[in-house]
């Protein structure tokens, strides 16, 4: 098997979070069919700033995603790719986050190609 590095930037979400965000539903939709895409869609909608994706990132010793850092195993994440103070609204999200005490972590891992 061959892996490659994934870096992304993100924060770690939760239903209480979701619910403040006023993204309840979409969270649960996907944590229900691990489909991100309605919860992106609402994201950016809200905020201005579509994430790359949803996250949960499960611990498997043989799994898709290895070596972990920077995030934490068994939780889930909204994540962007690429530089995220240049995207548009981004301000607005980084004022709402801090608002819930919410910071932006850095994280990379290994998934097979």
């Amino acid at each position: 098997m061959q892996y490659h590095t994934v870096q992304r930037k993100g924060f770690r979400i939760d239903t209480d979070l979701a619910s403040e965000l006023d993204l309840l539903d979409e969270y649960l939709i996907w944590e229900e069919q691990s489909d991100p895409e309605e919860f992106c869609m609402q994201f950016e909608n809200k905020f201005g700033v579509i994430p790359e994706n949803l996250l949960y990132f499960e611990y498997d010793r043989e799994g898709f995603v290895q070596n972990l850092e920077g995030f934490e195993w068994e939780k889930a994440y909204v994540v962007f790719d690429g530089d995220m103070e240049e995207l548009e609204g981004w301000n607005k999200l980084d004022e709402i986050l801090n608002e819930q005490d919410v910071l932006f972590e850095e994280g990379e891992w290994r998934e097979i190609n």
